[in-house]
């Protein structure tokens, strides 16, 4: 979905400029009392008339994947209404609209690193600025191995940085990988999938 979305966003931004510049040419000609509030209303109706042909050539895109039936693409729903969607890249017959599915796994780690370091930090009452968590994955290996690097802004303390380090080890996530996983799969047909 990213490619369609940002060529339906540039294309709808071009659009919306264009318009609202034969707007602002032509309001030039009309008089000064009503000048402003005709440009505004012209302006808003450019950016809905932008945002309707980019909502059209999301939906568009959206219902061609659907068509197709045969697709890698697939949409994750997450708790109340979160969606992502995944993909694999057009060189595995995907056409790479999202991350891959094992792709969100280190994604996952880095974002509950940083997100249990931050929350430590402000029981702290430490004002650290931006923190950054890289994980690099490798899915092929045997064990599976990360790399994490995390990157604290250079005013932390010694203190804090040891503090820190201690707490990301402590994510959820990590726990859970390190605690072993075990699997319960069952494969359903649908009609009774919707029964249960």
């Amino acid at each position: 979905m990213k490619k369609l979305i940002l060529t339906g966003i540039t294309a709808a931004l071009f659009s919306a400029a264009a318009i609202a510049q034969q707007q602002s040419d032509t309001t030039r000609t009309e008089s000064n009392q009503y000048q402003q509030s005709d440009e505004m209303d012209r302006n808003d109706q450019a950016v809905d008339s932008a945002s309707t042909d980019f909502q059209q050539g999301v939906n568009q895109a959206e219902q061609n994947m659907d068509q197709a039936g045969d697709t890698l693409r697939q949409e994750v729903l997450i708790g109340d209404g979160h969606r992502l969607v995944t993909d694999e890249p057009a060189r595995l017959g995907g056409t790479d609209m999202g991350p891959a599915p094992h792709e969100l796994f280190p994604a996952a780690l880095a974002s509950c690193i940083a997100t249990t370091m931050r929350m430590y930090a402000r029981a702290k009452g430490w004002e650290l600025g931006e923190i950054e968590v890289a994980v690099d994955y490798d899915h092929q290996s045997v064990p599976r191995h990360f790399d994490v690097t995390i990157t604290l802004p250079p005013d932390a303390t010694a203190d804090q940085r040891a503090r820190l380090e201690r707490v990301a080890q402590t994510c959820p996530l990590r726990r859970a990988i390190e605690a072993g996983i075990e699997f319960d799969e069952h494969v359903v047909l649908a009609e009774l999938a919707h029964a249960a």
